[in-house]
């Protein structure tokens, strides 16, 4: 990837596989677009405890089904007569046999993208959501639920895919994610010499970043009456590592073990909310990240309240800069 890390080309690649994401990031960055993750009061206690996120196995979802709508979405698209055909003409005009290589990555990644895809949820919040999202609270963290509101995305911060990554969801039904498909396709079209260019300095990177685009694809598209949601999702997959985040890099900060969740044991990605200059993953401690903490409606908002309040001060995070508040919204359970 030598050839053009940390040149202009790779904002240009970004824009030209992932125009959704780089959209809606960029409309995030200017409005200054704080995310809130929703759970239960003891799993906002173990974020404070363990300096950690846990991302859970895709196949975790509330709704497995959320995730093989997205890949219906793309295989449909992939395999249309029109927009998809028109794709592999051009991936097998910048290579040839390109078109069957992705295909073959596709097939051959299907369970590595079931099995090894894991997520972390968040919504988009609003300075005039003061007391959390009504439908959010009746979803979420169950009879004492808590919102971690994380701060607004940084305008300085180049977005790359890697084995790390947050990326917003797109809520579309299998007509609509075409129609995103069709705007993929002919943006692609327009710079074939310039993808021509970046294939013969390096084979491996076109199919690495489809690869990456579609995965994200497939785990970060949503039906569109969950769209009240405007949720985005911190992933973690091989799949989607294209700008070099190796493997020794990633135990660094995502440490993998089994974990017993409502009875299930199962396998969690944990991110580490530590700083690691090396591979420039800083700036993502607690204290950091943190914008507020919001307790949802619950029958003993005093008690839960003293007890947030000593786990932040344990956590180092400073309930004078990172406020709590105790939600007053009315909630019949």
């Amino acid at each position: 990837m030598s050839e053009i890390e940390n040149t202009v080309e790779v904002a240009k690649l970004m824009s030209l596989f992932f125009p959704y994401a780089i959209e809606r990031l960029q409309e995030a960055r200017e409005q200054k677009t704080k995310l809130a993750h929703y759970t239960s009061a003891e799993a906002a206690v173990k974020i404070l405890r363990s300096n950690e996120i846990w991302l859970r196995n895709a196949r975790i979802m509330n709704d497995f089904s959320e995730i093989e709508h997205g890949n219906q979405c793309l295989l449909s698209a992939w395999h249309s007569a029109e927009s998809g055909a028109k794709l592999k003409f051009l991936l097998d005009d910048i290579e040839r046999g390109l078109a069957a290589k992705i295909g073959n990555l596709l097939d051959e990644g299907d369970q590595e993208r079931k099995f090894e895809t894991y997520i972390f949820s968040l919504s988009e919040h609003d300075d005039s959501d003061g007391y959390g999202r009504l439908s959010m609270w009746r979803a979420y963290g169950g009879a004492s639920n808590v919102a971690m509101i994380f701060k607004g995305l940084e305008e300085d911060r180049n977005w790359k895919p890697k084995m790390i990554s947050l990326s917003p969801v797109l809520y579309a039904d299998k007509e609509s994610f075409y129609k995103q498909f069709t705007n993929f396709v002919s943006g692609l079209e327009k710079e074939t010499e310039f993808l021509k260019r970046v294939s013969n300095a390096n084979q491996e990177l076109i199919p690495a970043i489809i690869l990456s685009a579609f995965t994200h694809a497939i785990n970060c598209t949503k039906h569109p009456s969950f769209s009240e949601e405007r949720e985005w999702r911190l992933l973690y997959s091989k799949q989607i590592d294209v700008f070099g985040l190796d493997d020794r890099a990633s135990d660094l900060i995502v440490k993998k073990s089994i974990e017993i969740i409502d009875g299930i044991p199962q396998n969690i990605a944990k991110l580490q909310l530590v700083d690691v200059p090396a591979i420039d993953f800083v700036d993502n401690t607690l204290p950091n990240l943190l914008e507020r903490i919001i307790l949802g409606p619950n029958a003993n908002p005093w008690i839960l309240f003293d007890g947030i309040y000593s786990e932040m001060t344990a956590a180092s995070v400073d309930i004078r800069k990172v406020p709590l508040k105790i939600s007053n919204i009315p909630l019949r359970r």
